[in-house]
């Protein structure tokens, strides 16, 4: 199995490793492996990402075409405000 050695690991961030493995009842290095494995888990290849990125401004798109334009939700919350201001002066 391959190995690895990870140099100038900030103290803070070492400390958390050990607390977290004591809560886990695991070795330091089992913790590591652990969280090694969770991050290469959550990872999402830049190709994936370019997909879903295209997916959603298409979406954004066909909603627009149907709905028109969004409208800037800034600009309803000043609206709003303004027209509050109004019905109590």
């Amino acid at each position: 199995m391959p190995s690895l050695t990870v140099r100038n690991i900030p103290a803070e961030v070492m400390q958390k490793i050990r607390e977290a493995a004591a809560d886990e009842r695991r070795s330091v290095n089992a913790e590591v492996v652990h969280l090694l494995e969770q991050a290469a888990r959550q990872r999402i290849p830049s190709a994936d990402l370019d997909k879903l990125y295209r997916k959603i401004r298409a979406s954004r798109r066909a909603i627009a075409r149907r709905h028109g334009p969004a409208t800037d939700s800034a600009e309803l919350v000043r609206q709003m405000r303004e027209g509050r201001a109004k019905a109590r002066g």
